[in-house]
């Protein structure tokens, strides 16, 4: 090759490598742009979900500050201040009903959960020994195999050794392909045997399934327990009429309610004071509860094998309801009595 073309090969060469690191470093800068553009808006969407949650937090504090003005306005006025009483009275009622519902539903699902793991262990435990002893079975066989096989290897050994002399040349090579089949069933029935004591121990050592989570029919169990404790909270409420009252001063803030003067509010304050007293008492809750359970567990109904909560139509049927209350089951769930649907299990 001449002199001028390798030069021109070498330059052209050159240009090449040059263009090619050329290339590489603006697709660099290109992405690190493209990631640096990326940071920058996942930095915006950051800010912009701070300033949102900065917005929230102010509107709460400017919520509870008017809030605390106007309690504070309400209670200097002497006929409005009663009102603010009774309202927080009220209140209280719905938080001690709602206390109580939410620890008999604690209570009761753990105790469902301990009932069925300990149903699930003896179960697991009864099927586990029932493999184990299908697995010894299946060992007992697999030894009194490889002892026959064993055997015969040992016979077809002596056989095969006493076939010592030329004119045993014929039996001699029958009994040699007999030798190795039998010492190939022995290998078998070895191997056999050690997967099946392989198994055994993998078996003994491996975990019992976890605990799945409450059943159906607990879950059912739990969900009827919860709707006639409602009931008859709802019931002792109503006694004095509190029932709606109560309700309402929950879902409503104090300066959209009126409750009169202070003569009623005074005297609704000594019905509530009662009431708090008769919630808080928990003498004859325990049989008033069975018997409310055992009415809704002879009329209740679902629509599917799977559903746990009961149909409405059921609820609403007169059997169903506590002696003396005015609202049906399907009513308090609907109304969200004590917030019992937070309770209740899906």
């Amino acid at each position: 090759m001449r002199w001028p073309e390798w030069l021109k090969g070498f330059r052209q060469r050159h240009q090449a490598r040059q263009q090619a690191a050329e290339e590489a470093r603006l697709l660099k800068l290109y992405w690190n742009r493209v990631g640096l553009k990326r940071a920058l808006d996942d930095q915006d969407e950051e800010i912009r979900q701070l300033r949102d949650l900065l917005r929230q937090q102010q509107g709460s504090v400017q919520r509870a500050t008017d809030d605390a003005e106007t309690l504070e306005q309400t209670l200097a006025n002497p006929e409005l201040g009663f009102g603010a009483l009774l309202h927080f009275s009220l209140r209280g009622l719905w938080r001690i009903g709602r206390a109580q519902v939410q620890q008999l539903t604690i209570e009761l699902r753990r105790q469902q959960a301990d009932r069925e793991r300990k149903q699930q262990l003896v179960q697991l435990q009864l099927e586990r020994k029932e493999q184990l002893q299908s697995v010894d079975l299946r060992i007992v066989a697999a030894v009194e195999r490889v002892t026959i096989e064993r055997t015969v290897v040992a016979t077809e050994e002596r056989e095969f050794v006493a076939l010592s002399s030329p004119w045993h040349y014929f039996r001699r090579k029958e009994a040699l392909r007999s030798l190795n089949e039998a010492r190939g069933r022995q290998q078998e029935a070895n191997i056999t045997l050690d997967n099946l004591r392989a198994s055994r121990v993998l078996l003994v050592k491996s975990p019992l399934p976890e605990f799945p989570g409450l059943s159906v029919d607990g879950r059912r169990a739990v969900n009827l327990a919860v709707i006639a404790l409602v009931q008859v909270l709802a019931a002792r409420l109503a006694q004095d009429g509190l029932a709606p009252q109560v309700r309402l001063a929950w879902q409503r803030d104090l300066s959209n309610i009126r409750y009169g003067g202070r003569a009623d509010c005074l005297a609704r304050l000594a019905q509530v004071n009662t009431v708090v007293a008769l919630l808080r008492t928990t003498g004859g809750i325990a049989e008033q509860l069975r018997q409310q359970l055992a009415r809704l567990q002879a009329v209740v109904a679902y629509r599917n094998s799977v559903d746990t909560l009961p149909q409405s139509s059921a609820l609403e049927n007169a059997e169903a309801n506590f002696p003396g209350s005015l609202l049906s089951a399907a009513q308090l769930i609907a109304e969200d009595y004590f917030e019992v649907k937070r309770f209740l299990l899906t």
